[in-house]
């Protein structure tokens, strides 16, 4: 397991194992880099918990898994099955009542997602109680489904799942409507998004679906992420072939997100 950069959140969530009833927030050390998921997603009002002065000064670190929200949760959970010791969430991992923390820590979130494992989206929640491991409504993606069962070895049974038309993989969600969200799906190596249609998985190299087609707006030769936030799946490079800057294709890049931000909601 690789860290995706020299970068280390000031707080994070200590998952446990697969049966750990508690988590824990952890100060990190400077010195030691510690491997993290990241959790994007939309709170959907006030956070009943959360980290404040009080609970910081009080020791109060220790948190039930059963107490956290259902988004949170499902983030803890897909941690643990990748092996993944850690998780931020901004609710957990920021003083939320402690102006000068808040802006301490707010102006290190575009490094906090470029340094994570993987950023887990959880692109179909509109509130952090809703959860997004839920089932999906196969038939309300499809023209048609049609279910062949198997049998497989051991008696082990299963279906495969055969369609009429395709669906497109598309930034309609309710992640996607939300300004602050944006950044949290541009500069992470590895996004792994729930949506309501499809799982996506988006790296360097690939962008795949557990179904459907996949939908770039640039074309994957278009990809130029080198680990850089400016760097990254721009519509023109920041810097060309030859490796001289192009002050061109920055503007443009600058005009494209001006107006894709204008578009959101605060």
């Amino acid at each position: 397991m690789s860290h995706s950069s020299g970068f280390t959140p000031t707080r994070l969530i200590s998952v446990g194992s697969k049966d750990s009833v508690l988590v824990y927030i952890q100060e990190t050390s400077k010195k030691e880099l510690q491997p993290y998921s990241a959790l994007t997603y939309c709170w959907g009002g006030d956070q009943k918990i959360k980290t404040t002065r009080v609970t910081i000064q009080e020791g109060r670190r220790e948190i039930q898994f059963t107490e956290l929200p259902r988004t949170i949760q499902n983030a803890i959970e897909i941690t643990r099955e990748l092996g993944i010791p850690y998780l931020w969430v901004d609710s957990l991992c920021i003083v939320q009542d402690d102006a000068e923390d808040a802006r301490r820590e707010i102006a290190k979130m575009a490094y906090v997602y470029m340094g994570a494992i993987v950023t887990i989206s959880a692109a179909t929640a509109n509130h952090s109680g809703k959860g997004f491991l839920q089932k999906r409504n196969l038939s309300g993606c499809y023209v048609a489904m049609y279910e062949l069962p198997f049998r497989g070895p051991k008696d082990v049974f299963g279906s495969i799942f055969s369609s009429e038309g395709s669906i497109n993989s598309s930034d309609d969600e309710e992640v996607d409507l939300r300004a602050w969200t944006m950044q949290e799906h541009m500069l992470p190596l590895r996004l792994l998004r729930y949506g309501s249609r499809q799982v996506e998985w988006k790296c360097l190299r690939e962008h795949r679906t557990d179904g459907g087609t996949v939908y770039d707006e640039f074309p994957p030769d278009d990809t130029y992420f080198h680990g850089s936030p400016f760097q990254a799946n721009f519509k023109r490079p920041a810097v060309g072939e030859s490796g001289v800057f192009d002050i061109n294709g920055t503007l443009d890049n600058w005009v494209y997100f001006v107006k894709k931000f204008s578009l959101l909601l605060m």
